[in-house]
């Protein structure tokens, strides 16, 4: 299979190469992890290249990788440049709340720890240790590192970097009602003067986003019928037409009281009286998980409100359709087993309850 357009590494020679017109060049770079000399001597071989096919008489057009080459070098696109690009692609063919997550791992975390960099420069083994941070979970990781190969492939540099597995979905993703007793206590003793326990409340007793809850305002609550109708929403770009959410006797008084508080705009808001964003909401958790001594996100509120509607026997179809999803798929993927072993046992015990005939 023929290489592809680019500098290349030769381990058996321990030396970068390159491919022009069929014919292999031998760079004069020897350090495997150097990509970004190995790119530079690319480019200075196709300026020579195209120099000497300039200094002989009249040929027939050269191959397209030799007339790029007979322009001015121009220089190796940064992170920080390339980044800003593929953020301007994608914000129209993206919701935003999947435009807003490229965002964060982009604009708010790689460019500042690499944007200067040539993006050919970059690694694997860096962005596997960028993006082991103790704040981070293992699913954040996945979907950030996911993120930056999507954008490094758009770029020309496809690297293949390990991901860890997504969190499990189960018991480890659920919050008991006495863990999470005490995460509301420590979000009301933190001093955050925020709408923070509310906002965990009406995510438990719905089951829906992070994002779709902060984004709630008076105005997108239909007060009458008891839930809300957001046009914009994660699965939009699936198919899937406006996103219904319903709310429980509890959770309106929840928001009646935000309505209250605030009289209009968003209903939650950090202490600052912003509405929250998912950074800060990320940040806010790991504090009051640590006053709590409890590991929780602002996500497992809906791990939550799935798991339990399963357990309790709701059909797979209506938790898809509470939760937000086109089909039952994500249910029978994430959260089947919880339910069907749920009514394994429900049927084992009322079998082993019935009285002996005879």
């Amino acid at each position: 299979m023929p290489k592809r357009p680019g500098p290349w590494f030769r381990k058996s020679r321990m030396s970068w190469f390159a491919t022009v017109q069929e014919k292999q060049y031998q760079l004069p770079v020897r350090d495997e992890s150097d990509r970004a000399a190995a790119a530079a001597a690319y480019q200075q071989l196709l300026a020579d290249l195209a120099a000497a096919l300039r200094s002989q008489p009249p040929q027939p057009p050269p191959p397209p990788d030799l007339a790029r080459a007979v322009e001015p070098a121009r220089p190796l696109p940064t992170v920080a440049a390339a980044a800003g690009q593929f953020l301007d692609r994608r914000r129209a063919r993206l919701a935003a709340p999947s435009f807003r997550q490229y965002d964060i791992a982009l604009r708010v975390h790689l460019v500042p720890a690499f944007g200067p960099r040539p993006v050919a420069s970059l690694a694997a083994e860096e962005i596997e240790e960028w993006a082991d941070r103790p704040e981070w979970s293992n699913s954040t990781r996945h979907n950030r590192i996911g993120t930056v190969m999507t954008f490094l492939k758009w770029a020309g540099h496809p690297l293949k970097i390990a991901r860890p597995p997504m969190e499990s979905r189960g018991a480890d993703a659920v919050l008991t009602d006495e863990a999470f007793a005490r995460v509301l206590a420590a979000a009301r003793a933190g001093g955050y003067g925020s709408d923070l326990e509310a906002l965990l409340v009406t995510l438990r007793g719905t089951g829906a986003r992070p994002s779709e809850v902060a984004g709630l305002t008076v105005a997108s609550v239909d007060w009458a019928n008891r839930l809300a109708r957001l046009r914009e929403h994660k699965s939009r770009r699936h198919g899937h037409g406006d996103r219904v959410i319903h709310f429980s006797s509890p959770v309106m008084e929840v928001l009646t009281g935000q309505r209250a508080r605030h009289g209009s705009g968003h209903l939650f808001r950090t202490s600052r009286g912003n509405p929250w964003r998912p950074a800060a909401l990320v940040k806010r958790m790991v504090q009051v998980s640590a006053k709590a001594g409890v590991h929780a996100t602002a996500y497992m509120g809906r791990h939550t409100f799935a798991t339990a509607a399963l357990v309790a026997g709701v059909p797979d179809a209506v938790v898809a359709e509470l939760l937000g999803h086109k089909g039952t798929a994500m249910v029978s993927r994430h959260y089947g087993h919880v339910g069907g072993q749920s009514r394994v046992l429900k049927d084992a015990v009322e079998r082993l309850g019935r009285p002996k005939a005879g």
